[in-house]
């Protein structure tokens, strides 16, 4: 329907849906359950490189600057999974779709 943009389930949106239109179901769900991986990998990137910067010793990076990016990670990471469980949730509980055999 028209409130798709709100579960962000961009694959049912009319001009998305043109581009995507030759994408099988286990296609989608692959995208719907990989891809906020690689997006709270790229979340976690400033922290774990301001970790490293540090540790090696090559940039000095204070500890409360640490502490904030680290807050921040995880801040955005709870509010992207907030944002996006509702179609990433749909999307792999229809892989249990359920047909009627109709067997007497």
């Amino acid at each position: 329907g028209y409130m798709n943009f709100l579960s962000f389930d961009f694959f049912s949106l009319p001009s998305v849906s043109c581009v995507f239109k030759d994408y099988s179901y286990m296609a989608k769900h692959q995208i719907f359950t990989m891809a906020p991986l690689f997006v709270i990998l790229l979340l976690m990137m400033p922290s774990v490189l301001a970790c490293s910067l540090t540790k090696l010793k090559i940039v000095v990076v204070e500890a409360s600057v640490i502490k904030e990016l680290v807050s921040a990670f995880f801040f955005a990471m709870l509010s992207f999974l907030f944002l996006i469980y509702p179609a990433v949730s749909s999307t792999v509980l229809n892989t249990f779709n359920c047909i009627d055999l109709d067997v007497h």
